[in-house]
């Protein structure tokens, strides 16, 4: 009687490629998402040393303010700028596949001891509670409404997704090519 022998013509290798394909594809998304992050940290920077986020001018400081500003010996008489507490606490975090973009929670600004994340929606909503009632200036909210800078934030994610890709899947020899399509808003 012959003995039968079983080829696997080489399923635990596809096997073992495709388990790693996948750990590659969840590595270049995560790769991705940083690329995201970055990208509208820095946008979000720009729109306030510029003065206009997303191409939307904030308004203007009262008259109160800006003596302010001269008593404190400060020159520049821009919203949002001060010591620069703020535009250096935008900060991006990804976990567990998810993306934040904004000031965190936890950290303090200097002076006030108040929560950075307070006073940035104090900047960006207004107040009627404070003292001197600020008005809105939203330095958030039109950086993630631009679609211009979406379009810049999707090739920033392409970019890093496909960099981080190419760099795992080189490793095995394996070559893909992808076409990346923006989203399309649907009606509800």
């Amino acid at each position: 009687m012959a003995h039968a022998q079983a080829k696997t013509f080489g399923f635990d290798k596809a096997m073992r490629l495709l388990t790693e394909l996948k750990q590659n594809i969840e590595d270049s998304t995560e790769n991705g998402l940083d690329g995201i992050g970055a990208y509208y940290q820095a946008e979000i920077k720009k729109g306030i040393r510029s003065q206009a986020p997303g191409g939307k001018r904030f308004k203007k400081l009262a008259k109160s303010t800006l003596r302010a500003k001269t008593l404190r010996g400060k020159t520049k008489n821009l919203a949002l700028i001060d010591e620069g507490d703020m535009r250096g606490s935008v900060t991006w975090k990804r976990k567990h596949g998810r993306l934040f973009i904004g000031l965190l929670r936890q950290e303090r600004h200097p002076r006030s001891k108040e929560t950075m994340a307070n006073l940035g929606a104090i900047h960006e909503f207004g107040s009627r509670k404070r003292k001197n009632h600020p008005p809105a200036r939203p330095f958030i909210g039109p950086i993630a409404d631009s679609k211009t800078i979406q379009r810049g934030a999707h090739r920033a994610f392409q970019m890093m997704f496909r960099k981080k890709l190419d760099q795992r899947l080189g490793r095995v020899g394996v070559r893909l090519s992808l076409k990346f399509t923006a989203p399309v808003a649907r009606a509800g």
